[in-house]
């Protein structure tokens, strides 16, 4: 192998790993600037089966999977138990309650709130029989207060321990509220409390039930939500659940937390706008509690509001997430990495390679003519027809190889190497004048015998 042909494959070697190098620092520049693909699948945190956290996650799932995001479902115990699974990332997102936050370790802080969705009331329930008004009136009694990591039992424990109900006269029952019900009913339980929106079938049944009082928080209620600022008191209006039988029969105050929807701050930007489109489509009617378009909100969200969903908030869905479905959003996402080492390295070296060849052959053509200047000197200095053959054979030698190494050129560059074939065949033709010259010279003149 030849030094030339050496040095060119050194050469093309090198372009090869310094385009390798440069794509490779363009796709981890691409990574850095743009983030992670939006994930093709996320797992939803709910709550108990048949709960309200469950009937939501269903309808997120439905609305969500209709716009191209695949959604798992996992039932828990509610709200602390969310929040933990969600630290421990084993979900995406989770339905949660203001103040189980407080609940949960969180020393990275990575936790944030994706907004409020609605407001569930705490329903105490009490036996009438029980005669009871007041939750100081519980201590000795069977008392419900949700499954154990609920958020239920969170603000049940709270509240009965501000009333003094503990110790031996807190007897509690974890149990769902189904089982409680049933308890309840069948005077196994006293009373339960319960945090649920209006909409629950327990409440719903509960409410109708002559034997059942609903507790009325009426005189107590700013001292509850001084002493528990997570919670915010609502009016339960006689005749708003049924007009025609009147329940309930008078005026209810009760107090109230707002359900939140949360993440980890590391949740895609583009999920969480999915998320936020979800959240308003179905969060965004009224209830018994609240007016059309009262949620989703970020007032009452008791923990650092996600970037994203606070832009939402602020300024409505971005143009991409509101143009293109979530699967075009994914492929858009992967397009955008792989698009920047294009535009950043390889239509930079499409624009200049053909400079860069165009010099690069230039050079050659240079570099042959200082060898055509080298074998021209040669041949006038050659004092034999022997020592000019040699010069006139290297000069067809150099020819060939300018041939063999240039046909393939930018067209651009031939008219230099049409010039250098032209100086090539004055030379040759003035080296053969010579030779002749010589080789007459040599006839007319012989050299004398020894």
């Amino acid at each position: 192998m030849s030094d030339y042909t050496h040095q060119e494959k050194k050469r093309s070697r090198i372009l090869f790993w310094t385009g390798l190098v440069l794509t490779a620092a363009a796709l981890a520049a691409g990574l850095w600037y743009t983030g992670p693909t939006p994930p093709k699948q996320i797992v939803i945190a709910t709550g108990l089966a048949g709960g309200a956290y469950d009937d939501f996650g269903r309808q997120y799932k439905k609305r969500l999977e209709a716009m191209g995001m695949q959604v798992e479902l996992v039932n828990t115990n509610g709200a602390v138990d969310n929040l933990q699974r969600l630290l421990a990332g084993k979900v995406d997102v989770a339905f949660t309650q203001g103040g189980a936050d407080k609940q949960v370790s969180d020393p990275a802080g990575s936790l944030r709130g994706l907004g409020a969705l609605y407001l569930e009331p705490v329903w105490v329930f009490v036996r009438a029989a029980a005669g009871v008004t007041k939750l100081s009136d519980l201590s000795g009694h069977a008392v419900s207060i949700g499954p154990a990591g609920s958020g239920t039992e969170l603000i049940a424990r709270q509240l009965l321990e501000a009333h003094g109900v503990t110790g031996a006269g807190a007897r509690t029952l974890n149990l769902s509220a189904v089982d409680a019900e049933k308890a309840l009913v069948a005077g196994t339980a006293d009373a339960i409390i319960m945090v649920s929106s209006a909409h629950s079938d327990v409440v719903q049944r509960l409410l109708r039930r002559p034997d059942m009082v609903l507790m009325d928080f009426a005189g107590q209620d700013m001292a509850h939500t001084r002493l528990f600022p997570f919670l915010q008191t609502v009016k339960l209006y006689a005749g708003i659940v049924d007009l025609k039988g009147n329940l309930p029969a008078t005026d209810k105050t009760l107090l109230a937390v707002a359900a939140l929807l949360v993440s980890k701050e590391s949740l895609h930007p583009q999920v969480v706008e999915q998320l936020y489109k979800v959240m308003t489509a179905v969060h965004s009617g009224s209830d018994l509690f609240s007016a059309p378009h009262s949620f989703p909100t970020l007032d009452g969200v008791d923990l650092r509001i996600h970037e994203t969903a606070e832009a939402y908030a602020r300024s409505g869905e971005s143009f991409i997430a509101r143009s293109l479905p979530y699967w075009a959003v994914r492929l858009l996402w992967r397009l955008r990495v792989l698009l920047l080492p294009l535009l950043a390295v390889w239509i930079p070296a499409f624009k200049f390679l053909p400079q860069f060849y165009t010099f690069w052959a230039m050079r050659r053509i240079k570099r042959h003519y200082r060898q055509l200047r080298d074998l021209e000197n040669a041949m006038n200095r050659a004092a034999t027809p022997e020592a000019l053959s040699r010069s006139v054979a290297a000069l067809e030698a150099l020819r060939q190889s300018m041939w063999d190494k240039t046909n393939n050129v930018p067209v651009i560059v031939q008219p230099n190497i049409y010039q250098w074939r032209i100086h090539v065949s004055e030379v040759c033709a003035a080296a053969g004048e010579k030779l002749k010259k010589m080789q007459d010279q040599a006839v007319q003149d012989p050299k004398p015998e020894g």
